[in-house]
């Protein structure tokens, strides 16, 4: 890619640049450049196994925050309801007016 943006090779013939490349590679093969720059472009890299599937057990379905925070606002909701009836049978029921 190096080669062929460059404008000192940019009018080689497919040809031409084989045998540039050949070259270039027998003499980086000669030299022991090859052999250095093969070693750092083969170096180790980083691999992440895949997380494990989650698992969807009761437990860890009912431990989601948003289950909890669910659970809490019906919870207050029911308590709203029944603070509602109780205080309506506690007072005393009007007369009507005539």
């Amino acid at each position: 890619a190096d080669l062929v943006s460059d404008p000192r090779t940019a009018q080689l013939s497919e040809a031409e640049l084989d045998a540039l490349v050949e070259a270039l590679a027998t003499e980086a093969i000669e030299t022991g450049e090859a052999a250095t720059y093969l070693e750092v472009k083969s170096a180790p890299t980083f691999t992440y196994d895949p997380l494990p599937a989650a698992e969807s057990t009761i437990g860890s379905i009912l431990s989601a925050p948003i289950v909890i925070a669910l659970f809490a606002l019906l919870a207050g909701i029911a308590g709203v309801i029944l603070f509602v009836l109780r205080h309506r049978r506690s007072q005393p029921e009007m007369p009507e007016s005539a």
